[in-house]
């Protein structure tokens, strides 16, 4: 992207700073009969900030949060699902402190008018960040230009030089067994974000990286790697804001020498614009969030985008965030896969939402 968030955290910053006013209206989602999201989903929690944290499953019950605090500095802790108790990680801490690359947005208030106004906001949004698949790591993009991965209590396991040419990085996608982890290396070129190559960095081999030249891939949305093996991104081209009746998955092999990526074009339910996506850990579906003006859907397909499914719907609604002095409007952001692949979670209205992804 032209600027320096990453193309995630841009979904969710427009969601939760009050974007709305920019993003133009689309075509009824034709949906069949109108399914809550809320009403079968289950709230548990309250909601990290939408754009000021980050949060992953560690596992069915556990949490682990990445907040950004009132004094500008940066808590990560684990939180039971079942009882809500919460232990800080210091260490961990600290070590993020001391090293990740920390970003800043400048937004402005929702004016009421459909603008923004002259009041800006400064929000500071957690470094691209990625959790193991066996809950036992935290990887972030350092200040440095380098890769951080860590134990849960505080331990350096290691530390690897990214392979982009700018300061932020698109979310990492792991391997499955907790190995490896694949980089998407974003360059920009005569002023468009391309993907010319693959990195695969290894947690036994500190220090080392894989390049893998890759031809055909725009810069994108990382999904994560698909049963199949082959790393996928959702195609987001610039513009993104607007609706449309198809989405662009990207595939391209991650071992060998190189590769050319492959498109495969996704039928939406109707005209819609993909507000996020997120493959599940086993790699075998996909669950989509599209926005039809001021209604969000949540859907599920498999990897390929085939079989839709519509899970439930949720209005877009202006929501005051006790961390900040702005009106924002939320829908549902931040989707996440439990470990098991057969629940997902969601904040929405300042709260954490479980509903089960059948």
């Amino acid at each position: 992207m032209a600027n320096q968030a990453s193309r995630r955290a841009f979904f969710t910053t427009c969601a939760a700073a009050g974007c709305s006013g920019l993003l133009r209206r689309a075509a009824a989602v034709e949906t069949g009969p109108d399914t809550s999201l809320t009403e079968r989903a289950h709230s548990f929690a309250p909601a990290p900030d939408a754009v000021q944290s980050r949060y992953f499953w560690r596992d069915e019950n556990t949490l682990l949060l990445i907040e950004h605090t009132r004094d500008r500095t940066w808590n990560i802790s684990l939180r039971d699902r079942k009882t809500g108790l919460t232990a800080p990680l210091n260490l961990l801490t600290a070590a993020y402190q001391n090293s990740a690359a920390h970003r800043a947005m400048v937004v402005g208030s929702p004016s009421g008018t459909g603008g923004i106004d002259a009041n800006p906001e400064r929000l500071d949004l957690p470094a691209t960040s990625s959790i193991a698949p066996n809950g036992t790591m935290l990887l972030w993009a350092g200040r440095d230009t380098h890769w951080y991965l860590y134990s849960l209590s505080g331990e350096l396991k290691g530390r690897w030089p990214r392979g982009g040419d700018h300061q932020t990085s698109e979310d990492p996608a792991w391997s499955r067994d907790s190995s490896q982890w694949v980089e998407a290396a974003e360059v920009m070129t005569n002023g468009v974000w391309r993907v010319p190559r693959l990195v695969v960095h290894d947690v036994e081999l500190p220090g080392v990286q894989q390049v893998i030249p890759v031809s055909g891939l725009p810069d994108g949305l990382m999904l994560g790697i698909s049963a199949s093996g082959h790393v996928m991104l959702l195609d987001a081209p610039a513009g993104r804001s607007a609706a449309s009746d198809h989405a662009m998955l990207l595939l391209a092999e991650w071992h060998g020498a190189a590769t050319r990526a492959v498109g495969l074009p996704v039928a939406l339910p109707a005209r819609c614009r993909v507000s996020e996506a997120a493959l599940s850990p086993q790699g075998t579906r996909l669950a989509w969030v599209l926005k039809n003006g001021s209604s969000c859907g949540l859907w599920l397909s498999d990897a390929m985008g085939r079989g839709m499914k519509h899970i439930g719907s949720a209005p877009m609604v202006p929501y005051r965030d006790p961390s900040s002095r702005s009106v924002r409007y939320t829908w549902p952001v931040n989707i996440r896969w439990l470990p098991r692949g057969s629940s997902l979670s969601f904040s929405y209205r300042g709260r954490l939402w479980v509903i089960p992804a059948v």
